[in-house]
């Protein structure tokens, strides 16, 4: 069954990709401030109002790797890193997780929705799903 068919279960990790230095330090490590200004901004949903992941789900640490570097590739952006939360962490804010599939998307692919449409409380999840992420710097040469 493609994994598009399989729902996203509350212990599967999910991995944000970071292709911006805003979001962590220059030495890779995290922001101490960041939880209320630039990491939040990693994982504030975009305009169409949902908030794109790739699940740990049957992938090695090399493969989720290599599926960063193609989604980097793709927007002509270095990759910094990723911020991993649990899909448990997105529902506990009210979200879902929701696996997509489909040409030109990548594979592993989930989205976080259920957002509300006001920024403010968008703002308040993407605080929350922050500080719940753990941040892994890219491997070396990645970037």
């Amino acid at each position: 069954m493609p994994l598009g068919d399989v729902p996203v279960e509350d212990g599967e990790r999910l991995a944000r990709m970071i292709f911006t230095n805003r979001h962590v330090r220059k030495d890779q490590s995290v922001r101490a401030e960041a939880f209320l200004s630039v990491r939040m901004e990693a994982f504030l949903p975009y305009k169409h109002v949902t908030l794109s992941v790739i699940r740990h789900r049957d992938l090695t640490e090399p493969e989720l790797w290599e599926i960063g570097q193609e989604i980097a590739a793709a927007r002509n952006l270095p990759l910094i890193g990723r911020g991993d939360i649990g899909a448990h962490d997105a529902r506990g804010q009210g979200l879902d997780v929701v696996p997509v599939e489909g040409p030109g998307i990548p594979r592993n692919h989930a989205d976080i929705v259920g957002w509300p449409p006001d920024k403010p409380s968008q703002m308040s999840r993407a605080v929350e799903l922050a500080a719940a992420s753990h941040f892994t710097a890219a491997p070396t040469g990645s970037t």
